[in-house]
């Protein structure tokens, strides 16, 4: 009761559904339980000399790049990216000049700056409709599933894929070799902060 009370006073005039609020709460509630607040407000991200390095390789396993005609299948990777595209995702994105852009893929040829960044800290999905932006420890974890040429992020967030220049099917296996390669990363700064 005193949830839909909070949600009415807090939703009124926003587009925001009261259900979906009440569910974020709950689900702050059980994290609660189950965790301290400690745990909550540690940071959990991956240690930069690995993981720039092990994501950029992951990356490359899925680029076709062809440098004497320039010809990709949308995934570009750190030197292969031109200069004036990384000014253009800067902007697009609202990213610093000091945020390390490890790959991007387009996946949306008519608007070039849409698609998929990956960066140091975590991963950005882009397109008209859709903004969303997950640090590394939140992807690990992350439901990733394909419907046609619809790529459904977490909860009911679907990201087209019908113009993409790379395969619907490598997009999920580069997105799954990403959070597989996360996860070792994860696990390994995990058990070696553990042994300290």
């Amino acid at each position: 009761m005193e949830f839909i009370l909070l949600t009415t006073e807090l939703g009124g005039g926003t587009n925001y559904p009261a259900t979906l609020f009440i569910e974020l709460l709950v689900s702050i509630r059980d994290y609660l339980k189950n965790y301290s607040v400690e745990l909550l407000f540690e940071e959990h991200l991956l240690p930069f000399y690995t993981e720039t390095n092990e994501i950029k390789n992951t990356c490359v396993l899925f680029e076709k790049y062809e440098e004497a005609f320039e010809i990709n299948n949308g995934l570009v990777v750190k030197e292969h990216i031109p200069k004036n595209t990384d000014e253009k995702l800067r902007e697009h994105y609202h990213l610093s000049s000091q945020d390390n852009i490890i790959a991007f893929l387009s996946t949306l040829p008519f608007k070039k700056q849409n698609g998929i960044v990956v960066m140091e800290d975590g991963i950005y999905f882009k397109e008209p409709f859709v903004s969303l932006y997950y640090p590394w420890y939140a992807f690990r974890d992350l439901t990733i599933m394909l419907a046609e040429d619809e790529l459904i992020i977490g909860k009911n967030n679907v990201f087209h894929l019908l113009h993409c220049n790379m395969d619907t099917s490598e997009v999920m296996l580069f997105l799954r070799n990403l959070q597989q390669v996360i996860n070792i990363l994860h696990d390994d700064y995990v058990s070696c902060y553990k042994s300290l």
